[in-house]
């Protein structure tokens, strides 16, 4: 995806997401998000996720699908049985999203030192 303004990210499919502050300088730039699959959320509106799996394990629901047309991995503490090509939307607290540089995997978390001051 991509970082279309200093708090949001668009997928390849056009979702979009608030995710952590980075620098303005890093506007247009092509990114990995990471999440753990655990903070994945059931949200009215959010993510749409389309199911390919719902794996019932007696305490949790592990949920195999794509978000964007990436391959995600959920978590979920509740029971769910969504069927295989059913959509459901999740949403993922900005603070718990993960910003890695598309080219080169480095993190882009840490916020830019401003002008002027040493890093």
């Amino acid at each position: 995806g991509t970082i279309t303004a200093p708090g949001e990210f668009r997928t390849e499919t056009g979702a979009t997401l608030a995710i952590p502050p980075v620098g303005a300088s890093h506007a247009g730039r092509a990114v990995t998000l990471g999440f753990r699959p655990e903070h994945a959320e059931i949200a009215e509106a959010g993510l749409p996720v389309r199911v390919a799996v719902a794996e019932p394990t007696g305490a949790e629901t592990f949920i195999i699908g794509q978000i964007g047309g990436a391959d995600v991995t959920l978590s979920f503490r509740e029971r769910l049985a969504p069927a295989p090509g059913t959509v459901i939307s999740v949403r993922i607290p900005p603070g718990r999203l993960h910003l890695f540089d598309a080219a080169s995997g480095q993190s882009l978390r840490r916020p830019e030192p401003a002008e002027g001051a040493s890093p």
